[in-house]
């Protein structure tokens, strides 16, 4: 039982982090071929601190929160028929903006974290201002 309970301790980060550099690089892939939409939903001093995902669109989650109006506009830039991957910094805000978007009738999926991009080895962009 003892090791059971290790070995459980140990696979649940693995797979956790396996799960996101594998859902990172499915986004990477889609959006390259424009079947996706990549969205980053973290705050701008973040994106200055780290960069960003290399073709993601940006919408600070504060936005998205307290700027309705601003929010949909933007959607209304989305093509419904695209997923929309979405990362924050450790993937919960990213989660918020997902069960946002699917109950505008989209397709979301998290990606997770801007780490999970990384650790996939997917391009960064580097962000100035």
């Amino acid at each position: 039982m003892k090791l059971f309970l290790v070995i459980s301790l140990f696979l649940i980060p693995v797979l956790g982090f396996s799960q996101g550099v594998r859902i990172a690089q499915e986004a990477f892939h889609q959006a390259n071929d424009n079947e996706a939409i990549v969205l980053d939903v973290r705050e701008k001093w973040e994106i200055k601190n780290t960069g960003m995902a290399l073709g993601a669109r940006w919408i600070p989650i504060s936005a998205i929160r307290f700027k309705k109006r601003e929010w949909m506009v933007f959607l209304k830039t989305f093509d419904k028929k695209k997923v929309v991957y979405v990362y924050s910094r450790s993937g919960g805000r990213a989660a918020q903006v997902v069960r946002r978007l699917r109950k505008r009738g989209f397709k979301a999926k998290n990606i997770g974290g801007l780490r999970d991009w990384k650790k996939a080895g997917l391009p960064i962009k580097r962000v100035r201002n």
